[in-house]
């Protein structure tokens, strides 16, 4: 970042500091100033102008090094950018690409504006491919294409990052990934870039950084780096996704940024631009015609108690192409990951399964319906048929299927194989202890191209399944 002295003899616009807190700082003197530039003190601080008056701006502070009362101020320049390029991908970074992780600072390509309008309708393309999630639930039910935006909403510590990390990396050879954390206290995120290195991901992953000791406005921008660095990604004929982990925290800053701003408060004391602020940000994924490439967006959103129907919760469920939704009482039963298929959706994914994956997708609904239904009947404690008992034992064996612990993740073929194998083929013997054998032993079989129930024959059958079944 440029040095107050290196714009003192520039001849720039120069203003004045009449008040200043930890936060905000206000400066009279300026001319013609916008919104969103960026000015530097003379203490070497740097500031966001975040509203402009009749005779004062209120200014942001990015950086304060020791911001004083009556010191001088100068215009550094109009908006507020990031720099890019390939040379980002396995580096964690701050909002101003300042390098965290100890190594040489980055060497980059051009810089971009971190705020823009997204495609318009007319420009964009179809969906025309899934991405490979590695988890059987989610690809099969709640599908996510590339270029969807799938919010992933839970309380904390039910394993929504923990899902989110076995995505990325699932995506070696597949996708680039840019990981924005947001007020995230530093052992998560120190848990978070080592899992990422350990896995190998962070070969093709960019992490930016906002920590919960980062100051609100850096807290509230880092998003919005994150997305530019995505988008330059997406430029270049990649496909992308990237994660916002998480809004909610995001939202939390610009709710303390406005009301020290003097915003007038409205619903849950957020501004009632906080709509714009997460739409702009969601809306520039997707696909164009513009480009090869895709921009997917994977928003984390914390819930208080399952309650999905807060205020930033439903916001982000309305700007979104539907949502995961992980839940506390399935995951203090032990299944991971705990979602809640009843009320998870991918409005948009569907479009880009296989004809034999929608199918199956149909069976497995169906399926898991008569499990819900047969297993509250059961609790009567009456006899029950053999048609009951039959979808209780299937639906058991599904749940132990859909139940993948950090780091074991299917392709699309093994899942095929796994859910024709449980769903369409008939094995009255096989147990729910039987699953994890065959889950092991799916993993050794040879790639079968167009894999359907034709070609799960008696000796595959007798390959995947234990010994006494066959």
């Amino acid at each position: 970042m440029i040095k107050f002295k290196d714009l003192l003899h520039t001849g720039t616009s120069i203003g004045k500091v009449v008040s200043i807190n930890s936060i905000t700082a206000k400066v009279k003197g300026f001319r013609n100033l916008n919104v969103g530039a960026i000015l530097i003190f003379e203490s070497d601080s740097i500031g966001y102008v975040r509203s402009i008056y009749e005779d004062e701006a209120l200014i942001l502070i990015l950086e304060n090094r020791g911001i004083l009362s009556g010191e001088i101020v100068l215009f550094y320049k109009s908006k507020f950018e990031v720099s890019v390029g390939f040379n980002l991908l396995g580096r964690v970074i701050d909002i101003f690409g300042n390098p965290l992780d100890s190594m040489n600072i980055v060497d980059l390509e051009e810089s971009r504006e971190i705020f823009h309008e997204s495609f318009g309708v007319m420009e964009r393309a179809d969906i025309t491919s899934q991405i490979e999630t590695g988890f059987s639930l989610v690809d099969t039910l709640i599908p996510i294409a590339k270029g969807q935006r799938e919010a992933i909403l839970g309380d904390n510590k039910t394993g929504k990052t923990s899902f989110v990390l076995d995505i990325i990396k699932n995506q070696k050879d597949k996708s680039l990934v840019v990981y924005v954390i947001i007020g995230k206290k530093k052992d998560d995120v120190q848990s978070i870039i080592s899992y990422l290195k350990d896995s190998g991901a962070m070969e093709y992953t960019t992490v930016v950084v906002s920590p919960s000791t980062s100051l609100p406005v850096i807290s509230y921008l880092s998003p919005f780096v994150g997305c530019s660095i995505a988008e330059y990604f997406w430029e270049k004929e990649k496909d992308v996704i990237v994660v916002y982990d998480d809004l909610l925290e995001h939202a939390k800053s610009y709710r303390e940024l406005s009301l020290l701003s003097n915003t007038p408060p409205g619903r849950d004391s957020y501004p009632s631009d906080i709509f714009y602020q997460h739409s702009q940000l969601l809306e520039r994924a997707g696909i164009t015609s513009q480009h090869k490439g895709s921009l997917t967006a994977l928003p984390i959103v914390s819930t208080y108690e399952n309650d999905i129907s807060s205020y930033i919760q439903t916001n982000i469920i309305s700007i979104t192409d539907g949502q995961i939704f992980f839940d506390t009482d399935i995951f203090l039963k032990g299944r991971r990951p705990a979602i809640n298929s009843s009320i998870s959706i991918s409005r948009i994914g569907k479009r880009v399964q296989s004809k034999y994956m929608q199918d199956i997708a149909d069976e497995l609904n169906l399926a898991l319906v008569k499990y819900t239904q047969s297993e509250k009947f059961s609790h009567f404690g009456t006899n029950l048929s053999d048609s009951v008992l039959e979808d209780i034992y299937l639906g058991e064996k599904l749940q132990e299927l859909f139940t993948q612990n950090m780091g074991e993740v299917f392709t699309f073929f093994e899942q095929r194989v796994l859910l024709t194998l449980l769903l369409l083929y008939d094995l009255p013997d096989l147990n729910i202890k039987d699953i994890s054998y065959i889950k092991e032993r799916v993993k050794e079989i040879q790639y079968i191209e167009d894999f359907s129930k034709d070609n799960l024959n008696d000796s595959l059958v007798k390959y995947l399944i234990p010994e006494k079944n066959k």
